[in-house]
Formats: structure tokens, C-alpha cells, sequence
């Protein structure tokens, strides 16, 4: 797998065909690394409410895409992994934390996008978090 940023790019390492779409995995553990380093937390406790809340709080939209010249049927599934969360006092602004992610099967490689989100603090001075990916299939504009 290879992150094209601009002009630049870099390896992200080899993945089995095993394990699926390694995109996912890759998402989620920068994710989890950019909110351990700013929050403090520990990424261990931060990725372990991420995993319950798949499991048993998400929201799924059924919404339609325009992908390569076509409307597709696709997925929006959302995770607010915090919003219950025992320790959600002590997470700051990242007890707000949404992940959501579209997908589609007519995607090559099921993803359409993948977002983390956190609202900017109301009146405060602290901005908010965002981090996304986006499918773009070859020739498509940004």
C-alpha cells in the first residue's frame, strides 16, 4: 500500500490479500495514533471502545453515489465511540469523536470514503479534528 499526498508519496507496507481491504486498518490506527498523542489517552483503551462500538452502536444510512458516471447504492455507517463512555470527562474534545465510513459494493475495494471527526469546541479556542480519505477512481477530479 502507498500514501500519494500531493506530489509526494511513501510506502505503507505490504498486506495478504487475507485480510481484505488493508485501507481500513490503516485509517484507523493513524486515527487512534493522532488522538493518543493530543488527548493523552492510551491507544490500547481508545481502540478497544472503537471495537464495542462496531459491534453494538452503529448507525447505517442507505444513501446513493454518483461513481464513475453512475449513481450507486451505498452505506454510510457511523460510530461515536465515546458517547457513553465511562471516561468521557476525561477525553476533552475527543469524547465528540465520529467515524464514519461509506461503502459500496459496486467500490473496487468496498470504500468510498472514511472520515474521523470532531466538532471545534464552542466559543473555544481549541480547533477541531479532522482526518478523511476519499475514493477517486483513475482520470476522476478531486
Amino acid at each position: 500500500m502507498t500514501l500519494h499526498r500531493g506530489g509526494r508519496s511513501r510506502g505503507l507496507g505490504d498486506y495478504p490479500a487475507s485480510v481484505g481491504n488493508p485501507l481500513i486498518m490503516y485509517f484507523l490506527e493513524s486515527v487512534l495514533a493522532d488522538i493518543a498523542n493530543q488527548s493523552g489517552g492510551s491507544p490500547y483503551y481508545l481502540r478497544n471502545r472503537i471495537k464495542e462500538a462496531l459491534l453494538r452502536d452503529a448507525q447505517i444510512m442507505r444513501v446513493s453515489l454518483r461513481h464513475r458516471n453512475a449513481d450507486i447504492r451505498a452505506r454510510v455507517v457511523t460510530i461515536r465511540p465515546f458517547r457513553n463512555d465511562k471516561a468521557r470527562e476525561r477525553m476533552g474534545r475527543f469524547s465528540e469523536l465520529a467515524l464514519t465510513v461509506t461503502v459500496s459494493e459496486d467500490i473496487p475495494g468496498w470504500y468510498y470514503s472514511l472520515a474521523a471527526t470532531v466538532p471545534a469546541a464552542a466559543g473555544g479556542n481549541e480547533a477541531g479534528y479532522s482526518n478523511a480519505i476519499t475514493f477517486k477512481a483513475t482520470g476522476e477530479k478531486p
